[in-house]
């Protein structure tokens, strides 16, 4: 079971979790969502002219809600940045 250890909004204090298996990037920041309780958006994909919404690229959910800089550890490993 990887552990994490996440810092957003330039916190001291990580946010610090087990998961199942490795998460990817979006993954983690939806932890980071649901620890902040902020529903994720979804903006229409008027550019390719599909009826269906999309998730916003995974920077935009970062800067929109105000969550930079993003970065983790998974179980001691070095860090890395998101977004």
């Amino acid at each position: 079971m990887p552990q994490y250890q996440v810092w957003y909004k330039g916190n001291a204090e990580p946010l610090a979790f087990a998961s199942i298996g490795r998460l990817s990037d979006t993954e983690i920041v939806g932890k980071i969502l649901e620890k902040e309780h902020i529903i994720g958006v979804l903006v229409t994909d008027k550019n390719r002219g599909q009826a269906g919404d999309v998730e916003p690229p995974l920077s935009e959910t970062i800067q929109r809600n105000g969550l930079a800089p993003v970065k983790y550890i998974m179980d001691e490993s070095e860090m890395i940045v998101i977004g």
